[in-house]
Formats: structure tokens, C-alpha cells, sequence
């Protein structure tokens, strides 16, 4: 991962404009869900700030959880989300292999819209675009 120097206040409010734009959300959870992922991705800061590497993502959530007593699936959906936002950023290097159409090194995890807990690879030299497959990076299909 490339070192992080985005604003923070920039990530809430992104995350919080993708859960407002949710459907299927608990009415009580949106009155305060300016308040409650702010809580949650400060949680987030401390823990990664305090946290000896490497690290699972249920330590992660699990200290969230015990901080806060949010639910570990809202939690999950709240650090997916920052993640998302990391991606678009360009923070997040994949550097397990070289681009298939290009043996470029330069590759960054990205979302794959529409798809919760979906990532692909994307070249940076040339656009192509993979996924992690059983063997190796492997052409992503829309």
C-alpha cells in the first residue's frame, strides 16, 4: 500500500454519500449515520495506528466492535467502503505479479462497481484490467 495523505474528513464524507445513496438501510441507523461512521472510521485510525503488522481484518473489526457495540457486518460494510475509497485513490498496490497483456509492475487494486466486496487489478500502464484467479492474475470479464 502506498502511504495514505488524503483528508480525512474527504473519506467520511465518501463513505457516508455511499450509504446514504443504500436502500435496504434501517431508517434509526441513517438518522445518525453521519455520527456513527464517523465513530467508526476514527475507531479505524486508532486500531491501525496502534496495530502491530500483519493484522486479520477480524482483529480490525472486532476492536471496532467492542469500542463502539456496532454490529460486525455494519462495521464490515463501513471499512469496505473506505477500502473502496483507498482504491480509487490509487493507494492500494498489487504487487504479486505483472499485467498479462503488458508485464507492466505498476498495478493497483480497484472496485468493481456495483459488486460489494468486488476488487480487480488494473494496469496503470495500459488499462488492462484482471482479476485474482486460482493461478495467477487472470483477464477480468464484465
Amino acid at each position: 500500500m502506498k502511504e495514505k495523505n488524503y483528508n480525512l474528513f474527504e473519506m467520511k464524507s465518501f463513505v457516508i454519500e455511499r450509504f446514504k445513496n443504500k436502500k435496504n438501510l434501517d431508517d434509526k441507523l441513517m438518522d445518525n449515520i453521519d455520527e456513527i461512521i464517523s465513530n467508526i472510521v476514527d475507531l479505524d485510525e486508532i486500531f491501525l495506528d496502534k496495530i502491530i503488522y500483519p493484522y486479520s481484518n477480524d482483529e480490525e473489526i472486532n476492536f471496532i466492535k467492542i469500542k463502539s457495540g456496532y454490529d460486525s457486518d455494519f462495521i464490515e460494510k463501513v471499512l469496505w467502503q473506505r477500502y473502496c475509497y483507498e482504491m480509487k485513490k490509487g493507494y492500494w498496490i498489487y504487487d504479486g505479479d505483472v499485467c498479462i497483456n503488458c508485464n507492466n509492475e505498476n498495478l493497483l487494486f480497484k472496485e468493481i462497481p456495483d459488486i460489494e466486496y468486488g476488487e480487480k487489478i488494473e494496469c496503470q500502464n495500459c488499462g488492462y484490467e484482471m482479476v485474482i484467479g486460482p493461478e495467477g492474475l487472470e483477464e477480468y470479464k464484465n
